[in-house]
């Protein structure tokens, strides 16, 4: 299937709005349950900097925090305990936005004997590489900890792999079947069906990137609906990873956009506001608009390039 870059123009129908519209279920609670007490389930050692360092933690301070359990480890390097002050300092660390140091103490705290401690090691991995930029680091090291989980049965014929994951004629179905009549109609062409097929492959890329990141169990993910949910993980991916670190732009490429699609901002019967200094609030948000847009994009490129993605839905387009 063509992949299609994104128009040069912002359409009026295309607001930012649509886009901001894991490893192991409850894997942040996981990592909670570990971290609040700073131990594993097993009878703890008694420590007073280690109790302070995790009602610290528990109570939004991981600065502290992390320096209490740094310096106990320093104090106690033969513990018998490591790997749980690992988790807890990669989690500490990553609540400071620390990432690369996160990174850090959740590889030692893998090496855990504890299923429990490796198993919120490996989410907390995951989400941080997933939030650095690091997709494919971080798909790999979600392939390598499901490697050996068996593969639910799917139906329908194949479409789509993301990541492995099948994505069949009856995933696309049961979506279909909950568009408007209206919607669902204009969809019988192959034009129209490819179009809402990239869409859908675009959100589901979208949704997996969110899903490493920890965003589906953020509290407005989870007090969403099912569907809804997923749209709030992606929400936040693109408001908190990909707007907030996306570079401001240049004023002469501001100033090129106005100038080649000044129609969409200027009505040709307008005689007053015309210039770009008039317009230049609207003309940068739908400049920056654009730019997540071909990220988007940009994302399912990737995807395909990388080999996460695979297509097969001739068939499904054409309607047979």
């Amino acid at each position: 299937m063509e992949l299609r870059a994104p128009p040069s123009a912002p359409q009026a129908s295309s607001p930012l709005k649509p886009f901001i519209g894991g490893l192991f279920v409850g894997g942040a609670l996981a990592i909670a349950a570990v971290v609040a007490t700073g131990q594993s389930s097993d009878a703890p050692e008694s420590s007073t900097e280690r109790q302070v360092a995790a009602k610290l933690l528990s109570a939004g301070l991981p600065g502290q925090a992390a320096e209490l359990y740094e310096a106990w480890l320093q104090a106690n390097p033969e513990t018998p305990k490591r790997t749980e002050i690992a988790l807890s300092l990669g989690e500490a660390f990553r609540q400071q936005g620390d990432l690369q140091r996160a990174l850090r103490w959740f590889y030692e705290a893998e090496e855990s004997t504890s299923n429990e401690t490796a198993r919120a090691a490996k989410e907390g991995i995951v989400g941080s590489l997933e939030r650095l930029g690091k997709s494919g680091a971080a798909q790999r090291a979600l392939s390598k900890a499901t490697a050996l989980e068996p593969a639910a049965p799917s139906e329908g014929t194949l479409i789509a792999e993301i990541d492995g994951r099948p994505i069949t004629s009856a995933d696309l179905d049961r979506t279909l079947d909950t568009l408007p009549p209206q919607l669902a109609e204009a969809l019988k062409s192959p034009e129209a069906r490819q179009q809402w097929l990239q869409s859908y492959l675009a959100q589901e890329i979208l949704y997996g990137h969110a899903k490493r990141a920890g965003y589906h169990e953020s509290p407005d993910a989870i007090s969403a609906g099912q569907e809804a949910q997923r749209q709030a993980a992606v929400a936040q991916l693109i408001e908190k990873d990909w707007i907030a670190n996306l570079p401001p732009p240049e004023l002469s490429d501001v100033q090129n956009f106005f100038e080649v699609n000044k129609v969409q901002f200027v009505p040709p019967d307008q005689k007053e506001n015309t210039d770009f200094e008039s317009n230049k609030e609207r003309v940068v948000a739908a400049y920056q608009r654009q730019r997540i847009e071909a990220k988007v994009q940009n994302s399912l490129q990737e995807a395909v390039q990388e080999g996460r993605l695979k297509i097969s839905a001739e068939s499904w387009i054409k309607g047979q």
